[in-house]
């Protein structure tokens, strides 16, 4: 009788590793997913031509674009001239022809989200023979257009630090240039680079 229970023992503690050992094979098994992930695509394009106010008689302004504000000039002198040039996919050249100190312009333009994901003007990198200034989201900057070390003139950027989803309307974007008094005389093509940096809106700055 002794001899039967010490064989049953071992049994017991078998069919218990059984029972253990199933339940482990079950609760490991692997289970793999196969799925696709797609990018969205970051675009942006000019939507529509990009001028500068050159009609009629000369805009003028005081510096820092105040005393007085920008108006046309009450004489009638139409003499300064600014032409839009080299226009990229995000970047664009600004001529300044027979421009004097206070002589005042705005160029006007739009930009377009063409892609499938939000967008943000990330900064906007002006370029001259000096080297280039960037902004974010600040709206003034003075720039040497010759590279003699004295600024030519000054930028006022108004719009465009915002998100643009698709489908929404073109960012509607204009910025004043205003002709300093350091500006050379008698010069022709006065000339620097306009840039637009995008990013996809939840990038970090």
């Amino acid at each position: 009788m002794q001899n039967k229970k010490l064989m049953t023992i071992p049994l017991l503690l078998t069919f218990i590793l059984l029972i253990t050992g199933f339940a482990y094979a079950c609760w490991s098994e692997t289970l793999y997913i196969n799925g696709t992930v797609e990018t969205g695509t970051l675009c942006a394009k000019f939507t529509s031509p990009i001028t500068c106010i050159d009609s009629g008689p000369d805009w003028t302004c005081g510096d820092g674009f105040t005393n007085p504000e920008p108006m046309q000039r009450p004489d009638g002198k139409d003499i300064g001239k600014c032409t839009i040039t080299n226009i990229g996919d995000k970047q664009f050249d600004v001529i300044l022809d027979k421009v004097y100190p206070s002589y005042y312009t705005r160029v006007e333009f739009h930009i377009k989200n063409c892609g499938t994901i939000p967008m943000k003007i990330w900064r906007v990198n002006f370029t001259t023979s000096a080297g280039t200034i960037s902004i974010y989201k600040n709206t003034y900057v003075k720039l040497d257009l010759d590279n003699d070390g004295l600024d030519d003139v000054e930028i006022q950027w108004n719009d465009g630090w915002y998100q643009n989803d698709p489908g929404d309307p073109a960012y509607e974007i204009s910025f004043g240039i205003h002709v300093l008094q350091d500006a050379p005389e008698g010069t022709t093509g006065l000339t620097f680079t306009v840039e637009i940096e995008l990013l996809n809106w939840n990038c970090d700055e």
